[in-house]
């Protein structure tokens, strides 16, 4: 049974090949992996703290969050047309997770407006060579 009350069946083939991470009641919490993107030349320093900042404001609704596992942020990779954080906090329960992700969501967007951080568009350079 899934979260949205909807039967699940498994074929014995996959539960021997492949890894399968029950959902159902594995914790009281869930821990929440977001990858969020800041532009090239961002602060990093400025941009860790505002991700920590934005949990830390989110985190305040005690329905949608757990203190079982700190939040934590991470400067992941330097990627195609952004800088990629990945933010770690937890949901108090897999049904609330949404709901999470959205309150950090807004959090973030809130913060980064404030402090003029950027998240980029994915952009690519074109070089025309004449012949």
């Amino acid at each position: 049974m899934t979260a949205d009350n909807q039967l699940m069946t498994i074929p014995n083939s996959s539960v021997s090949a492949d890894i399968i991470i029950n959902y159902s009641k594995p914790t009281e919490y869930m821990v929440v992996h977001e990858t969020i993107g800041v532009a090239y030349g961002s602060d990093l320093a400025l941009v860790r703290e505002s991700l920590f900042e934005a949990m830390r404001s989110a985190m305040k609704d005690t329905t949608l969050f757990s203190n079982d596992v700190a939040p934590n942020v991470f400067f992941m990779e330097f990627a195609d047309s952004s800088l990629n954080f990945e933010i770690t906090f937890c949901a108090a329960s897999p049904s609330v997770k949404k709901g999470a992700i959205n309150a950090v969501n807004c959090e973030v967007d809130r913060i980064f407006r404030e402090r003029n951080i950027d998240i980029p568009f994915p952009q690519r350079v074109v070089t025309i060579v004449k012949e």
